[in-house]
């Protein structure tokens, strides 16, 4: 069976985003479905302005070439490019994301994404700032509550607790409770630097260099 539908529900945000997370908002997507024997197709190009997943805000959602295929209890699923004007987790910001050929499957509750590239125009918290981001393979995972993701980053400027720097490379993880750093290398005004950054996402909290 197919057809062109659209709707405007947090079930159909289900779709698109992990499962097994608390979310909310609409999702407005024109999308072709076909069902079979096997399972139901899902082809479209979902958008939507605002997102609330696990007490994250995310807005001006926009993504592209999207497919997702649910068989058997089990649901694969890809994208061509999904782009996010901001996202905001407890005390960072995430601004101009920008993710590329994604892949996922959603396997037992689990959700898995993978990308092997990203870019982002800015990372923030509190007196620092990271600009001009350029991430490479991206892994994010939602193993029912809460998340963690992996990078690894290169970027050109940015500032850390006043101490500005340029020409940085540093394998990156997200999870809930912190933003680590690790292994960063970059060069400062009076040479090379090379250290671990723990970025707590509770207001309060001190920064870890």
């Amino acid at each position: 069976i197919g057809g062109e539908v659209r709707a405007r529900t947090e079930e159909a945000a289900r779709l698109f985003f992990p499962t097994g997370v608390e979310l909310a908002g609409e999702v407005v997507c024109q999308c072709q479905v076909e069902a079979t024997r096997a399972g139901v197709s899902v082809r479209g190009n979902p958008v939507a302005e605002r997102l609330s997943i696990e007490g994250s805000t995310l807005t001006g959602i926009e993504t592209r070439g999207a497919k997702f295929d649910l068989a058997g209890g089990q649901a694969q699923f890809v994208a061509q490019r999904a782009r996010a004007r901001s996202v905001r987790i407890e005390t960072i910001d995430l601004d101009g994301v920008e993710i590329r050929s994604v892949r996922g499957e959603i396997v037992a509750g689990k959700t898995r994404l993978r990308a092997p590239e990203a870019n982002l125009t800015r990372v923030s918290w509190p007196g620092s700032h990271l600009d001009t981001l350029r991430l490479n393979a991206l892994r994010a995972d939602f193993p029912g509550k809460g998340f963690r993701v992996t990078t690894r980053a290169t970027l050109d400027v940015g500032e850390i607790a006043g101490l500005p720097f340029r020409e940085v490379e540093t394998q990156a993880r997200l999870d809930p409770t912190k933003l680590t750093l690790d292994g960063l290398t970059a060069r400062i005004e009076t040479g090379e630097v090379a250290a671990g950054v723990s970025v707590p996402l509770r207001r309060g909290l001190p920064l870890v260099v």
